[in-house]
């Protein structure tokens, strides 16, 4: 039986496809299973189907791990596996398989979804298929169609640690471990925040082992020699002795990679995370922690279930100023439902203080909220709002086959019955306050929007001085200057069009002076 598990096109090829990679690792070196995987970042969506559809009628069973926005290339994808090979098995696992399961499962083309950690779950599923008579019921974790109907199985039970096998991505991928490489050093969360896809999923914090965890970094850094590590636990500091542990790792082989880790707010206190302990940290090679503070109001806080207030926040930034070798990163949130208008006014007034407070610091946000299907916010957002999600896997991919939703953070296109239109484009657009507050903020943008955004800047930070968010021209100016872009306008208009078939300008377009100008004005 030939097994393939497929990471959808993310558009970038030096990220761990975390999911897939963990499923194919399990089946590989834990059950020994031969599988192949395939990650469709690195060649594109385009090229991948073109150099998969020839080999799709050897396949017995095609694993897709996805998240919400890869719904159109799932979509995609099942549908040419079904054209091509009508009897090749299609299951779906992932964050959206979690979040979305039965309405996933209904798809035409899906064979089976795995709503909860995948290995189990596919080693269930490939051992049946070796059998005669399949018994679906006894593959934990697995929804399957029986007669027209959906069939759930008992949750399956989290596996034993494993190493991941990084030898499955491809070798392209892995040419970039050299400058950095993640760790998966712990699975799940203990917290319960409303708006979380962890606590939807229902996952319990484990830690990996230090001795476990150890040998592995040990091994990576032997293999590959990275210059950073990210270690990927949902709370790496949830375990402290774990992280002592790690210090004295780190400085017992005398490596010389720089890391960075999640931790909490609340971490930050005596007897745990002070400012002796940072140093300690820095020293061991710690260049950035990543936290999320969510809001500038206790009560949004409290009613995202977030177990931390505003006093933890100005904590965190007074103490992370003492140790400016580690970078503070955070992220903030808006639009979410019963936010009033003030409260987000003060998450943006917050994020942009910290963005002012720290040398050293990386704001994400604040991002617009994204509504995810199930837990009790979202039970929220259908009883008190009539607001539903897309309820099927075909309108998934109808939502995300707009590039502006797809694209980034958050669904910028959807909009919130909660808000009024005033609110709507404030919580869209409230990153920009920040990103003008940063010195280096837009610089991935065109040298002449910069120039352009220059100007709005100091306008930006006076209303950000004295709290007014009324009459938002400069930021509706900014997102029009961000918007437009000097090529479609050119490629838009018949007069340049006509000057572009002209002698002259190709001339002028050879000419030193032509690259100089699009240098200094486009970057």
């Amino acid at each position: 039986m030939k097994v393939l598990i497929v990471n959808p096109d993310h558009g970038y090829l030096t990220a761990t496809p975390w999911g897939v990679l963990s499923v194919a690792s399990y089946l590989r070196n834990v059950k020994g299973y031969p599988i192949e995987m395939l990650d469709a970042s690195i060649d594109g969506a385009k090229k991948t189907f073109a150099n998969l559809r020839p080999q799709l009628s050897s396949y017995s069973l095609i694993g897709i791990g996805a998240f919400s926005t890869d719904a159109p290339f799932v979509v995609a994808l099942c549908e040419m596996i079904k054209e091509n090979n009508p009897h090749c098995r299609i299951m779906i696992g992932g964050p959206h398989a979690i979040l979305c399961p039965e309405q996933t499962a209904s798809h035409r083309n899906v064979d089976f979804v795995a709503f909860g950690d995948g290995e189990k779950t596919f080693a269930g599923v490939m051992e049946q298929m070796n059998s005669s008579t399949p018994r679906w019921e006894n593959v934990p974790g697995l929804i399957y169609k029986k007669h027209g109907d959906l069939v759930r199985t008992t949750h399956a039970e989290p596996v034993p640690f494993y190493d991941t096998d990084y030898s499955l991505m491809d070798a392209r991928a892995r040419f970039h471990f050299k400058d950095n490489i993640n760790i998966l050093a712990g699975r799940g969360c203990p917290y319960k925040c409303t708006f979380c896809f962890t606590s939807i999923s229902d996952q319990s914090w484990r830690g990996k082992p230090i001795e476990q965890l150890g040998q592995e970094i040990k091994t990576l850094v032997d293999q590959y020699n990275p210059k950073k590590i990210y270690f990927r636990d949902e709370l790496f500091f949830r375990d402290q002795q774990r992280v002592l542990d790690l210090i004295d790792f780190y400085n017992a082989h005398k490596f010389t990679f720089k890391w960075r880790a999640l931790i909490r707010a609340t971490d930050f206190r005596e007897g745990y995370v002070n400012e002796e302990l940072l140093h300690q940290l820095a020293d061991a090679g710690c260049e950035c922690l990543k936290f999320g503070f969510e809001s500038g109001s206790d009560r949004v806080l409290k009613n995202l279930k977030k177990g931390i207030k505003i006093k933890n926040i100005h904590h965190v930034v007074a103490t992370m100023k003492k140790t400016p070798k580690i970078q503070l990163n955070c992220s903030f949130l808006v639009g979410v439902p019963g936010e009033t208008f003030k409260e987000m006014q003060s998450t943006v007034a917050l994020a942009a203080w910290v963005q002012r407070s720290v040398d050293n610091v990386r704001i994400i946000g604040p991002q617009y909220f994204r509504v995810y299907p199930g837990g009790k916010l979202y039970e929220t957002i259908v009883n008190d709002y009539a607001f539903h999600a897309p309820e099927s896997l075909e309108a998934w991919k109808e939502r995300y086959d707009d590039p502006v939703n797809r694209h980034g953070f958050a669904d910028t296109n959807v909009s919130y019955p909660w808000h009024t239109p005033k609110e709507s484009f404030f919580a869209k657009n409230a990153e920009l306050f920040v990103e003008f507050c940063n010195p280096s903020g837009f610089r991935y943008i065109d040298t002449y929007k910069r120039r352009m955004l220059s100007v709005l800047r100091p306008v930006v930070r006076l209303r950000l001085h004295y709290g007014f968010f009324l009459f938002l021209w400069d930021i509706r100016l900014a997102k029009a200057v961000l918007e437009f872009s000097i090529w479609d306008w050119a490629e838009q208009s018949k007069t340049f069009s006509v000057v572009k078939q002209t002698r002259v300008y190709q001339l002028i377009k050879k000419s030193p002076i032509y690259r100089r100008l699009v240098s200094l004005f486009i970057g």
